[in-house]
């Protein structure tokens, strides 16, 4: 952030006496730190915000306007509008300052406000724990894929973790929360994104637009990385299993989908749990 202070006083007594030296320097340095900032803003903002937009083009706007004060320190044009550009100060760069820099001071308030109302709705929307998807946002997404695929098969998948209240008793509720996290990134990493989501303490639900067989692989393959990855985080004795049931339909709404997963799912519980328990099927658990 320095670079160019730095360079503007090394240099400063080598070309105090020559305007356009001075002019040369002092614009290619702001256009340099204006492309940098746009730069910034396009590519590593933490999200995409309207308001982030108008000022990458503001900022791009404002190094080209100071790369051709640059160029005008090598040759003067026969225009005057914008030989005044040139000028230290000029009626003409005067009106620019006056319109621009509060126009830029306001893009960034505002992006300040967008960024703290998208904060809010992010946080109406996200578990704090496991940071996947809440109830209200599954239940959102769901909705909107059961809209989009209308009349095909959609499957619906509910998870519970076995006898997760002996975890936080023999390993403690920290050990328990970890067993949590590690749960919701299992999910993101066999999942699509925002195809589930935590409803509520240890029990999680996901929406799939695929039949009955290719969502019960997926569960399988979700209850087989779990009791792997809770020996790793408990060791190698502990016992960390999920039990899964899943239900298939064409027109059914996710209430229903949901009530006829949760019926497979108490016959999981009934069937010994770790096991994934279709509405037609059982899926016996691999060995581990």
């Amino acid at each position: 952030m320095m670079t160019g202070v730095l360079v503007w006083c090394a240099a400063y007594p080598f070309i105090a006496d020559d305007l356009a030296y001075r002019l040369i320097l002092f614009s290619l340095t702001t256009g340099i730190y204006a492309l940098l900032c746009a730069w910034e803003l396009w590519r590593h903002a933490p999200q995409r915000l309207a308001s982030q937009r108008v000022a990458v083009f503001l900022l791009v706007l404002l190094a080209i306007l100071n790369i051709m004060r640059a160029w005008l320190g090598f040759s003067l044009t026969s225009i005057a509008w914008i030989d005044a550009m040139a000028q230290r100060w000029s009626s003409e760069m005067a009106l620019f300052l006056v319109v621009f820099a509060p126009t830029l001071a306001f893009i960034f308030l505002s992006m300040a406000k967008e960024s703290v109302e998208l904060g809010y709705k992010r946080a109406a929307f996200i578990d704090p724990l496991t940071g996947i998807p809440n109830r209200r946002a599954f239940m959102q997404h769901a909705a909107q894929l059961l809209q989009d695929v209308e009349g095909r098969a959609v499957s619906c998948l509910v998870f519970d973790l076995d006898r997760f209240k002996s975890i936080n008793d023999g390993y403690g509720h920290e050990a328990g929360d970890k067993v949590l996290r590690a749960f919701g990134q299992i999910l993101g990493e066999h999942l699509p994104p925002q195809s589930f989501g935590r409803l509520g303490g240890e029990e999680f639900a996901a929406i799939l637009p695929m039949g009955m067989e290719d969502a019960t692989d997926l569960a399988e393959a979700v209850r087989s990385a779990l009791s792997k990855a809770g020996k790793t985080l408990l060791g190698p004795h502990a016992q960390v299993t999920v039990s899964v049931g899943c239900s298939t339909s064409r027109q059914a709404t996710i209430e229903a989908l949901l009530q006829e997963a949760d019926l497979a799912l108490y016959r999981a519980k009934d069937h010994g749990r770790n096991v994934v328990i279709s509405a037609r099927s059982l899926i016996a658990p691999q060995q581990i």
